[in-house]
């Protein structure tokens, strides 16, 4: 657990250093004549100098000093950081909340209540409403792997006619996406946690706003199925890739601000469509993603996140959190690791047994 929040403190202490040092020098060498210009792209690309008179604007910083460096390192997360911190919550709360009795279904109402009462994200240092409406799609995960339901869940991924059902979810929701008119940053904004609060998206908070979210949670768990269901299962180059998708997911917003920086992106990460631009997004992001996930890249870049004294400090981290639960909690209701593997195999004979008799 604590292992995540030291990764957690290095990376926001890495964007820290790539903004104040990387970022904020080249716009200001590049808008040497308009030095107002170079002003508003340094502060609206900002994610760490909140205004905390709370009046919904940060402040101009383009230097660290003792306190601010502080206040920033351990206030809001840096841009994606905030995953890795909520990972440090998630994983602090999980054993209790395994034991309720309806732990995935009680994490979903937390999702949904969660964005009505989160605080603005711009602007509160500790915000806490991703770490909330995320909070379903951990359980899951979790809950898979406590209670032993990895098998079944293969099985029934693997089965052919799921796999037809796949694929058609998949082909309908691309087909969904590229006749749907709305926008993004625009209608759909209200049901995406990652946009803010409820009162902020939508002005108000009206309850049946929550029917919108619950749809979208819905379907994003039945899209990752599909992709599981329908993704081969012999290994391959991607299965390697994979291990290293957390590369790209933490250092792919240093290559964001480098097109800020040099001019590709406008003022605030406003997209450009004009002149191929918008392919030339498209091109640059699926390039981040493979190169970095690219295994003899990848496992450079981790040491870059995941530096060897992190391993140091902690050398019995590598077991997993979950399995741990399970041999440490799995007593009475609930059962051990070693005892849903005993309860499968008694369940496999009796299976066969029962098949021979036949």
């Amino acid at each position: 657990i604590f292992k995540v929040l030291f990764m957690y403190l290095w990376c926001q202490f890495l964007y820290l250093m790539y903004y104040y040092y990387v970022f904020t020098p080249i716009v200001l060498a590049r808008h040497k004549g308009s030095r107002a210009t170079a002003e508003d792209i340094i502060q609206g690309n900002n994610d760490f100098a909140i205004d905390h008179d709370h009046n919904n604007q940060s402040y101009l910083e383009l230097t660290l000093n003792g306190t601010s460096f502080f206040l920033h390192w351990l206030g809001k997360p840096a841009y994606v950081l905030w995953y890795l911190r909520s990972l440090f919550a998630w994983l602090l709360v999980i054993p209790m909340w395994l034991q309720l009795a309806y732990p995935i279904t009680l994490s979903f109402f937390v999702g949904l209540v969660g964005m009505y009462f989160q605080p603005n994200v711009s602007i509160v240092p500790l915000d806490y409403g991703l770490t909330l409406e995320m909070f379903p799609y951990f359980v899951i995960g979790a809950s898979v792997k406590y209670y032993g339901w990895d098998k079944w869940l293969f099985d029934f991924a693997k089965d052919r006619l799921t796999q037809y059902a796949s694929a058609a979810m998949i082909l309908i929701t691309f087909s969904f996406a590229f006749v749907c008119p709305f926008y993004v940053n625009g209608e759909w904004h209200i049901f995406y946690p990652s946009f803010g609060a409820m009162k902020d998206k939508a002005y108000d908070g009206q309850w049946w706003y929550s029917i919108g979210v619950g749809s979208l949670m819905l379907t994003n768990c039945a899209m990752v199925f599909s992709c599981f269901s329908v993704a081969p299962t012999f290994p391959s180059y991607f299965t390697k890739a994979a291990s290293f998708s957390l590369v790209p997911y933490m250092l792919h917003y240093m290559v964001v601000l480098l097109l800020v920086a040099f001019g590709f992106y406008g003022e605030g990460f406003s997209y450009r469509f004009d002149d191929g631009k918008w392919w030339a997004t498209n091109f640059i992001g699926f390039g981040t993603a493979m190169v970095l996930m690219h295994p003899p890249i990848g496992s450079k870049f981790m040491y870059v996140i995941n530096p060897p004294f992190i391993d140091w400090l902690f050398p019995g981290s590598k077991k997993s959190e979950i399995d741990s639960l399970k041999d440490g909690l799995g007593k009475g209701k609930y059962l051990s690791k070693k005892t849903i593997n005993s309860s499968s195999r008694i369940e496999r004979e009796g299976l066969l047994d029962a098949k021979h008799k036949n």
